[in-house]
């Protein structure tokens, strides 16, 4: 299970939950932390600001915009495309 607070490896929860009172011998399930999810970052450069913003927004990425132009085109950004980052990142394009 994903999780962006508990590092990989880590308990992320039991079945049944902790401190629940269990017969001797029980099974309890435990769920393990894989940390965040990542995704890999596409290149925008080149695209209306618009398309880039609807394919980074759909990947669960933040977006930030210094000089927003509606009409613009995406000059550069940052983190590159290439890059694996944890979902929810901002990435900054550059018009």
């Amino acid at each position: 299970m994903f999780n962006s607070s508990v590092p990989a490896g880590e308990v992320v929860a039991t079945v049944p939950a902790a401190g629940t009172t269990q017969k001797q011998a029980a099974a309890i399930s435990i769920k393990v932390s894989k940390g965040p999810e990542l995704v890999l970052v596409p290149d925008v450069r080149g695209e209306k600001i618009a398309d880039a913003l609807r394919k980074l927004k759909a990947l669960g990425l933040q977006v930030f915009v210094p000089n927003y132009n509606p009409n613009g085109h995406v000059f550069d950004q940052s983190p590159e495309h290439g890059t694996k980052i944890a979902k929810g990142s901002t990435i900054t394009l550059i018009m």
